[in-house]
């Protein structure tokens, strides 16, 4: 190939396909691996943080699934039925006597509610377990990821299987 200035542009896609960043919500995470060590960076407003885990202690197998937070039908149900003792109390006569009860009951019922309301819905995990089969990585990825999305998450996952093999085999053998 000449040395022409095309090819400086060119990029090599196996350097770029160790690293795998996303955004979701106000949460920023890149995973990223080497040799020897996969690397969780995440960021969320001013808390940010880096674990490390070595790669020939996690199990080849990279899962994505789809689930719902099992606590958000009872905040729904709890919420609701403080709301509901708050519209009770309202048009009761005890709002005479506590005039602050059904505010608070309000107040207290509102939460619950907004919070398992946000995750009714089944949100999309990446899961990455060690090799007794515990969970050792769950990062939430974008419920909407458009096909170049999930080509890179794919092409990220099928080099992070590769390089965990390849580290198992390196622990084995030394």
């Amino acid at each position: 190939m000449s040395d022409t200035p095309q090819s400086d542009k060119i990029t090599d896609f196996r350097a770029l396909s160790n690293r795998y960043e996303f955004r979701v919500g106000g949460r920023r995470t890149a995973l990223s691996f080497d040799e020897r060590y996969l690397y969780e960076d995440w960021e969320s407003g001013m808390v940010s943080g880096t674990r490390c885990h070595l790669l020939c202690r996690l199990s080849p197998r990279v899962s994505v699934i789809r689930s719902f937070d099992a606590l958000a039908e009872r905040r729904i149900k709890i919420g609701g039925v403080l709301v509901l003792m708050a519209v009770v109390v309202f048009f009761s006569e005890y709002r005479g006597r506590i005039p602050l009860l059904a505010p608070a009951l309000l107040g207290l019922g509102i939460g619950p509610f907004v919070l398992g309301a946000r995750n009714i819905l089944p949100k999309l995990w990446l899961n990455i377990d060690d090799e007794m089969g515990t969970n050792e990585i769950s990062v939430e990825l974008k419920a909407n990821e458009t096909s170049d999305e999930v080509d890179s998450r794919r092409v990220f996952e099928r080099h992070l299987t590769a390089a965990i093999e390849k580290a198992k085999q390196a622990e084995y053998y030394e």
